[in-house]
């Protein structure tokens, strides 16, 4: 029996993963629609403020005792929220000049650098020879497909800055996707990514009332048509994120996060075919690369 629920277990846990890697990467993918039409700061506040109300299943049988453990952590709630936003803003902005696909490519794969070499730095986890050639093949594989150009009507010429930008977007990644699977480990999981994604609403308006301070820039105004669109393409984010903390919750992040990778193939495809984005041979290569490096990496590091 012991045997049998350990299997059932780690089933689960598998299937967890997977469900949050497929809803993130639809989520992504319907709302570049949006992202292409407006401000990423916009975005990303209007998206998260629909959280509101359409991640509330995540709190279904949660308990008083356990929304307050959560919120307790406010300071935590406040650096993801923020940083949540930060990235959204410049994620979101990279999408005027790549196809999805190319851009959620560049962000984990740098993410993925990024954490090794955190881990390297500041916690003594120096990478072995097989983890340094899978950095190796990730900027390989990221080289070559930021370097092949794209060739589509509705996005603009300038690839150079949407490289830059997907690329920037993996800092404040790096520093978000720990808030909830650090709180996810505190109390329910479920409960942690409600509010985990709902800071980021917060995070947004803040550095939203910041930016009309400092530039004068204000937040971009949508009908209430606009929104509910909005909601319904994020709409995804309950599976991604209810699941995302089920799995960090019952199983090693890395597992997760490598299991994570493969929506850079699936948002690749939902590109293709929603968006027409079509990619060249050499850059499906260079997904695939990139996958191996990122997937390898987790294991080897």
């Amino acid at each position: 029996m012991i045997q049998c629920t350990d299997g059932f277990l780690l089933l689960m846990f598998y299937l967890y993963a997977i469900g949050s890697m497929a809803g993130y990467a639809m989520q992504n993918v319907f709302l570049a629609h949006h992202a292409r039409k407006m401000d990423g700061l916009s975005l990303a506040f209007y998206r998260n403020l629909s959280f509101v109300l359409t991640l509330l299943p995540l709190l279904i049988g949660s308990s008083q005792t356990e929304i307050l453990a959560v919120v307790s952590q406010w300071q935590l709630l406040l650096v993801g929220g923020l940083s949540g936003g930060i990235y959204l803003m410049i994620f979101y902005a990279s999408y005027r000049y790549l196809p999805v696909g190319i851009a959620g490519a560049l962000a984990r794969a740098v993410m993925t650098i990024l954490l090794s070499a955190i881990g390297w730095v500041f916690l003594g986890d120096v990478l072995p020879p097989s983890a340094i050639a899978l950095v190796v093949l990730i900027i390989v594989g990221s080289f070559f497909l930021a370097m092949k150009g794209v060739a589509h009507e509705h996005l603009s010429n300038r690839l150079a800055l949407g490289i830059t930008l997907a690329i920037t977007s993996a800092i404040p990644l790096t520093a978000t996707n720990y808030v909830p699977a650090a709180l996810s480990r505190i109390t329910n999981p479920l409960v942690s990514g409600y509010f985990w994604e709902v800071s980021i609403a917060a995070g947004a308006g803040i550095l939203l009332i910041l930016r009309w301070v400092l530039l004068r820039q204000p937040m971009q105004c949508i009908d209430s048509r606009t929104f509910f669109g909005i909601a319904l393409a994020a709409a995804p984010t309950l599976i991604g994120t209810g699941f995302f903390t089920l799995a960090t919750h019952s199983g090693p992040v890395a597992i997760v996060t490598a299991i994570g990778s493969g929506s850079l193939v699936l948002t690749s495809l939902l590109g293709w075919y929603f968006y027409r984005e079509r990619l060249y041979w050499m850059q499906w290569v260079a997904i695939l690369l990139v996958l191996v490096g990122v997937t390898g990496l987790k294991f080897a590091s």
